[in-house]
């Protein structure tokens, strides 16, 4: 049986001002379906861009030279990216780390939560804007309706919920 997630030799570049740097190369791993991975190393040394590279994210500088990825036997490296939206958020997702880059911070929390549904649920913004709506229920959001509307600047600041206007 082959592995949920297998990369071969990736290598991804950015083209810059002062040239091409090198900022993968040559990785290779595999993930068996209820194993988990995680990358670690030091700061600069690859991992947001190797995850970047699986999810086909990378900015408009950077690219993968080669390699393969591997996800459920389909390889993700020459595929379009219409059809990676297809995969993204059903399929394959990624949750970075950063806190503070997670959600804009001047973005309401509830709007930020909606877009993907939108996006890859085929819902109308109405339901996916509703804290108690089956989408929001799934990704376990609170059902008090402060930190939906809410910025997460607001609720960083402070723990309760903002006064009633």
């Amino acid at each position: 049986m082959a592995a949920l997630l297998e990369v071969r030799d990736l290598t991804v570049e950015f083209t810059t001002k002062a040239g091409v740097v090198h900022a993968v190369e040559g990785a290779s791993f595999a993930v068996e379906r209820g194993e988990a991975m995680g990358l670690a190393g030091e700061s600069g040394c690859g991992k947001t861009t190797t995850a970047l590279a699986l999810m086909r994210l990378l900015p408009y500088n950077g690219r993968i030279v080669r390699g393969s990825i591997f996800f459920e036997g389909r390889d993700l490296v020459p595929r379009s990216e219409e059809s990676m939206r297809a995969i993204r958020w059903k399929e394959i997702s990624i949750v970075f780390q950063g806190a503070m880059n997670s959600l804009n911070p001047v973005q309401r929390v509830g709007r930020q939560i909606a877009e993907p549904i939108i996006l890859h649920e085929a819902v109308d913004r109405e339901v996916a804007d509703t804290p108690t709506s089956s989408p929001a229920a799934c990704a376990s959001v609170p059902r008090s309706p402060w930190p939906w509307r809410a910025t997460p600047r607001s609720c960083w600041r402070t723990n309760r919920p903002p006064p009633s206007t």
